[in-house]
């Protein structure tokens, strides 16, 4: 178990790499020695990530109900694999991506509408699963194509403006994708499911359980996520 499963279950990884911290409650705690963080309430007052704690170690981080509004900053984590943001109102830039490029391959950001996929949202090259629900508007699905290893994505609540819906089916690698019918869409939901079955029979999740649940994580060339 580790950052690459569609649900980390915690209680299996060593504790000590665990940091949660409810910020509004303490300061910014050291980061050295932790791979798994998640910030409650992260704030600074330029609204950028230059205050976090620098540390090569961190491979997933959370950032929950944030005052964050760009990702100057980020690059203080090198080595992050793995990025998720719930309930950050007042993101609106993209700004500050372009310094985990290189390392990132999951990014997570939910309930931002001020959000719209930009410059730097593109340059992510090794990005897999790109999951942009309840965010800002999208002109257009075309930016999929900067994303040449990508295997997930998801707009769940957040609108395509021209409504076009066939990067989908054409993105080589793309095997899985989420969002909710509208009017102007070109294909329903389950239109798009079909097209993808149809793209290959090859197994593309592997899934493991404990007790009833169950989770995933997507297979790459290489049989996973590195």
């Amino acid at each position: 178990m580790d950052w690459r499963y569609n649900t980390i279950w915690f209680d299996q990884l060593d504790q000590d790499r665990i940091a949660k911290v409810d910020l509004r409650a303490g300061p910014l705690p050291s980061l050295q020695g932790k791979q798994y963080v998640s910030f409650r309430g992260y704030r600074q007052e330029n609204g950028f990530l230059d205050a976090l704690p620098p540390s090569g170690d961190v491979l997933f981080l959370e950032l929950a109900f944030s005052g964050l509004r760009a990702f100057d900053g980020i690059g203080r984590l090198p080595s992050l694999k793995r990025l998720e943001l719930v309930h950050c109102y007042k993101l609106e830039s993209d700004s500050g991506l372009e310094e985990i490029a290189a390392s990132l391959r999951y990014l997570h950001i939910c309930n931002s509408k001020r959000l719209h996929a930009a410059a730097e949202i593109r340059s992510l090259r090794e990005i897999e699963v790109l999951r942009l629900n309840s965010c800002g508007e999208i002109d257009s699905l075309d930016f999929l194509f900067e994303f040449p290893r990508l295997i997930d994505f998801r707009f769940v609540n957040t609108s395509v403006r021209n409504g076009d819906l066939s990067p989908l089916i054409a993105h080589k690698s793309l095997r899985s994708v989420g969002f909710m019918d509208k009017r102007h869409y070109s294909m329903t939901a389950a239109e798009v499911d079909r097209a993808l079955e149809a793209k290959s029979a090859q197994p593309f999740q592997e899934f493991v359980s404990k007790g009833q649940w169950r989770t995933f994580r997507f297979l790459s060339g290489d049989q996973r996520i590195d």
